[in-house]
């Protein structure tokens, strides 16, 4: 983590999710020190590449990923572009197939850090050896099923905008010159800012949290904490203070220095 804040020059804090007991993988966002909430249980119910791919296809994702494209074909040199044969059209297209490769490749880093042995046992002291299966059959509950639907829109945000914010600093770090910032949290672009739709959707989830009588849904909030608890406690700290963006997404400064951007000079 050492080298975040070398490109920031301050202590950082990450946008996580709060609302009700970490309601269905921390729905809306807040703040929390980034160091404590990395990693995420919900990181281990989805492959990553799934992950990052329903995070660059929801609303939010679709547009930081249109604003990374257009970053990217402001910043590309059209002579380079010509020999290479690039239209710059493609930027977009390929941009977006850069933030859903790499952003599964930093949540994977991120899922290395734990101990799934310990997640594993934390979860089982607390709820149970049968704990996981419990979340997936609850799951399957219509209560449950209608307050993941409301909070689907803040998470996958959640995601989209935490890859955005982690590559914009490797971009720093790794001096790679684009025309912009690209996270919304270094820009402060209030169109893109206002775009989230994290605010509504853990709104809609409070309103259906206050008015639900459900056990089964009570259960899965529970079951849903002591998750989240669990992965936190399973982190392994060494691990954690180690990775940082230059180690999430290694490799992608090669790519986009072949699509004609200048990158370390």
């Amino acid at each position: 983590m050492r080298d975040i804040d070398r490109a920031t020059g301050l202590k950082w804090t990450f946008r996580i999710n709060l609302v009700p007991a970490i309601l269905l993988a921390l729905i809306c966002l807040g703040l929390a020190p980034a160091r404590a909430q990395l990693v995420r249980s919900d990181y281990l119910e989805q492959a990553p590449i799934e992950l990052a791919r329903d995070a660059f296809s929801s609303g939010y994702g679709v547009v930081l990923a249109a604003e990374f494209g257009a970053i990217l074909r402001e910043s590309a040199d059209p002579a380079c572009l010509a020999a290479k044969s690039i239209d710059p059209a493609q930027l977009s297209d390929r941009g977006k197939d850069i933030l859903v490769r790499y952003g599964a490749q930093m949540i994977q880093v991120i899922v290395d850090t734990v101990d799934m042995t310990g997640y594993e046992a934390t979860l089982a002291m607390r709820f149970g050896p049968n704990a996981r299966d419990d979340i997936a059959r609850l799951r399957t509950d219509p209560e449950v099923q209608k307050a993941l639907r409301l909070g689907q829109p803040g998470r996958l945000a959640e995601i989209a905008g935490r890859v955005a914010d982690f590559f914009s600093r490797f971009v720093l770090l790794s001096r790679i010159k684009l025309s912009r910032p690209f996270s919304p949290l270094h820009s402060g672009d209030e169109k893109l800012l206002n775009a989230n739709p994290s605010g509504s959707s853990a709104a809609a989830v409070r309103r259906f949290m206050n008015q639900s009588k459900s056990q089964q849904l009570a259960r899965y909030v529970a079951l849903m904490t002591a998750a989240q608890d669990a992965v936190v406690a399973a982190a392994d700290r060494d691990k954690v203070l180690q990775i940082g963006p230059t180690h999430m997404f290694r490799g992608a400064e090669k790519e986009i220095a072949a699509l004609c951007i200048a990158v370390g000079q």
